[in-house]
């Protein structure tokens, strides 16, 4: 499973994303997708967090989030800290 299939399931596990027929496309293509758009309040957003922190046996943080709003960047700083 890739990077970015990690963060969609994590996303999807924390915000239902891949049941939503107007955000579904855009995660499952090669766009980009803006995070925060995803309708998620503090309390799914730290889910998310968890769930990803779980997946890629990682650390993160909100500026994480706030610094990578965009999944491609998430992905890249995902890509960067598992290689660091």
């Amino acid at each position: 499973m890739t990077t970015r299939q990690r963060i969609i399931e994590a996303l999807h596990q924390a915000t239902g994303a891949l049941d939503d027929p107007l955000l579904a496309p855009k995660l499952l293509g090669e766009g980009d997708v803006n995070l925060l758009e995803v309708n998620a309040d503090s309390l799914v957003q730290f889910e998310f967090m968890m769930h990803l922190e779980e997946a890629f046996d990682i650390e993160l943080n909100e500026d994480d989030f706030q610094n990578h709003a965009m999944l491609n960047a998430l992905q890249a700083h995902i890509d960067s800290k598992i290689a660091a």
